[in-house]
């Protein structure tokens, strides 16, 4: 059996072209949540009291910005894509060794609490002040700031920086080729912490630097 996870609809899609914000709320059913992102260079993932889901979405450049949110009985899974006229740098001869610029197109998604979300992309910077519940990044290269450790936030990062405030949670950081900082101080890794409490904090990565403060 399928349900909606958006009012009226099981499947949509919205181009945006406006600089202004755009809002758009609705009821979250299911109990997971996978958002996979192109193209959005910073994200911003906070709780909310209620059972909704809320996008804010703000597009300096006035690009295209294209969502669709499909739900079944497993998940629902939220697409967001932007639409960008500068080629890729990968399939472009002349700057084959450049990096693509910033899109200037931020997001800050509401989610109800207690869920499980997994976000997967490329190349994003992503923020929290903390989600109670199960938080999964999975990325490949970016930058995360955590502020305020709650539930269990699981991170697999190929490269970036990881900066989060902890207290007493438990901690499991693996950086193979990456610093790893707890109050300026230099750790080995794996650097484990505080086992067997319920808010953890789990990261692994190949070049990642990770920098916590905290008690």
């Amino acid at each position: 059996m399928k349900y909606f996870c958006f009012v009226n609809s099981l499947f949509f899609s919205i181009f945006l072209t406006a600089q202004q914000k755009v809002v758009k709320k609705s009821e979250l059913i299911s109990s997971v949540l996978e958002i996979k992102t192109d193209g959005v260079d910073h994200l911003i993932i906070q709780e909310n009291e209620s059972n909704l889901l809320e996008l804010t979405i703000f597009n300096a450049d006035e690009l295209r910005i294209t969502q669709n949110i499909h739900c079944d009985d497993d998940r629902c899974l939220l697409n967001i894509q932007v639409n960008s006229n500068i080629d890729h740098p990968l399939n472009n001869k002349i700057n084959q060794f450049s990096i693509a610029p910033p899109n200037n197109v931020t997001i800050i998604i509401k989610i109800p609490k207690n869920k499980i979300v997994r976000l997967f992309s490329d190349m994003i910077d992503v923020e929290t002040n903390g989600y109670a519940g199960n938080l999964y990044i999975l990325i490949n290269r970016g930058n995360i700031r955590i502020t305020e450790l709650k539930g269990i936030t699981e991170i697999y990062l190929f490269a970036g920086t990881v900066v989060a405030s902890v207290n007493k949670q438990s901690i499991d950081i693996h950086s193979t080729k990456g610093h790893i900082l707890m109050n300026t101080q230099i750790q080995k890794s794996p650097y484990r912490k505080n086992a067997n409490k319920k808010d953890k904090l789990y990261i692994k990565s190949i070049h990642a630097n990770v920098i916590l403060t905290g008690q």
